[in-house]
């Protein structure tokens, strides 16, 4: 299910361009709605995707090519109704691997990832360390969709993550000069946004 947050015509409204947001593991688009408050200030409108059996969603995820091809279905609704606007794909833990792979079949003009992982089977690793690698059936690998690329790409960690570690991001900074780290010193996996500093960066960024 899609959810446009922001203008209902960009034609009236003629926004810059349009930030396509891949949202965690929990809740939906009931809970995520709130994230439209981050970007309010921005001449972009706000599209939020719920996965197949999420919220309102029908279907059922029965491997990561799913994911993939929603979220190009996703990208496609976009581009259609936006033409030639700048396009920024957004990208929040679990979502971070999802956004990372449509960005590199269609660079965008920003890739944001908040609380990444370096790839799945490292983050399963880090959780569980004595699964087999083969067991893990999703790959996910954020490492390889973002190295060498041209678009820049910010990364939001939180220092006291308790789910994906820091780490994960300091690993992802070193692959390309394209990218950036905004350490937000002190926040956890779920708290980065009532962070002062995140706010005062992503207006930096889009600015």
């Amino acid at each position: 299910m899609l959810s446009n947050l922001k203008y209902a015509n960009p034609i009236l409204h003629r926004p810059k361009g349009i930030i396509l947001y891949f949202h965690g593991n929990a809740g939906n688009l009931d809970s995520w709605g709130r994230i439209h408050e981050y970007f309010q200030d921005l001449p972009y409108d706000v599209w939020i995707i719920d996965y197949r059996g999420y919220g309102k969603s029908s279907g059922k995820i029965s491997s990561e090519m799913d994911l993939h091809i929603d979220a190009e279905a996703f990208y496609q609704m976009a581009i259609e109704r936006y033409n030639d606007a700048d396009v920024i794909i957004y990208g929040r833990s679990i979502g971070a691997g999802i956004a990372a792979y449509l960005a590199e079949k269609h660079p965008p003009k920003m890739l944001i990832l908040e609380t990444p992982y370096f790839n799945f089977p490292d983050l399963v690793q880090s959780i569980y360390p004595m699964l087999p690698h083969f067991l893990l059936r999703y790959k996910l690998q954020t490492n390889k969709y973002i190295a060498s690329k041209k678009h820049p790409v910010h990364l939001f960690h939180g220092t006291n993550d308790e789910l994906i570690p820091y780490d994960s991001s300091l690993r992802l900074e070193q692959l390309s000069d394209n990218i950036t780290l905004h350490t937000i010193k002190g926040a956890g996996h779920n708290n980065i946004d009532s962070f002062p500093i995140y706010q005062q960066e992503l207006k930096v960024i889009f600015k």
